[in-house]
């Protein structure tokens, strides 16, 4: 678990500071020797999928989730995410969640959309297992994991604390990392100075906001200057969180990842 009283100095520990980006892309989409494919993250509509089960014998309907992940993609979603708050992440094991990825993504590429974007639920209350479900992702053929702030001992945390755990995540992750804020969920509320200075991180590159604080939001993009429809920007992507956000986040210079559609 990140420590509680962890300074803003970065963490030297070899075990989350180096870089574990991996030279090869073992996803069975792609040969192992083979980079993967690079998907940038573009200003526009994300979808969480949902997750399904047989209502029979509660195992994961594999064919319903390829179905989905088809239909939003064929519906001109931008992205897709798995794993988020509408994926069943939570009620998931390793295996399961690994198993939504992979059916995702061999899906879409093979019903003719193989560049667009797959962003992947990896939140878990330790750094540790943070880090493994980034691998586990990668492996499966994400293109960037989505984390919620670690919120079991949420009163104990300080702003100094959650940043390390960030960086440590970023640091270790094969794939690049957004930050999930979702105060409702977790009970943690990041504020837009402390985003901005993640921003830094050379594998942080976005942001959702599931707190709908379009004050926050419209500070966040003045201060990274996110890529907007007509403008290059950093690289650093400001998304909204929920469809009742959309006109707000669009305004703003922000994308979307709502729940848009089933």
């Amino acid at each position: 678990m990140a420590d509680k009283d962890a300074s803003n100095t970065p963490n030297t520990n070899t075990i989350y500071s180096q870089s574990h980006r991996n030279q090869t892309y073992s996803s069975t989409n792609n040969p192992p020797s083979e980079e993967p494919p690079r998907r940038a993250l573009k200003p526009g509509l994300y979808v969480p999928l949902l997750a399904f089960f047989s209502p029979e014998t509660e195992e994961l309907d594999e064919s319903t989730v390829a179905q989905h992940a088809i239909r939003m993609a064929k519906a001109g979603a931008m992205g897709l995410i798995t794993q988020g708050t509408y994926g069943e992440a939570a009620h998931l094991s390793h295996t399961e969640r690994a198993r939504i990825t992979r059916t995702t993504r061999h899906a879409v590429a093979a019903a003719g959309y193989p560049q667009l974007p797959l962003i992947v639920g990896c939140g878990a209350p330790s750094t540790s297992e943070t880090i493994e479900l980034c691998q586990d992702a990668y492996e499966s053929g994400a293109d960037y994991a989505l984390i919620l702030p670690p919120s079991t001992y949420r009163a104990q945390y300080t702003l100094p604390s959650l940043k390390s755990f960030f960086q440590d995540v970023a640091g270790a992750s094969p794939i690049p990392v957004l930050v999930y804020n979702y105060p409702a969920v977790t009970g943690v509320d990041l504020d837009a100075e402390t985003l901005a200075s993640l921003a830094g991180h050379p594998n942080l590159v976005g942001c959702k906001l599931t707190c709908n604080d379009m004050g926050k939001l419209n500070r966040l993009v003045a201060s990274v200057q996110p890529a907007t429809a007509v403008e290059r920007g950093s690289g650093f992507m400001c998304f909204g969180g929920s469809a009742d956000a959309t006109l707000q986040t669009l305004v703003g210079g922000a994308g979307d990842a709502g729940p848009f559609g089933v």
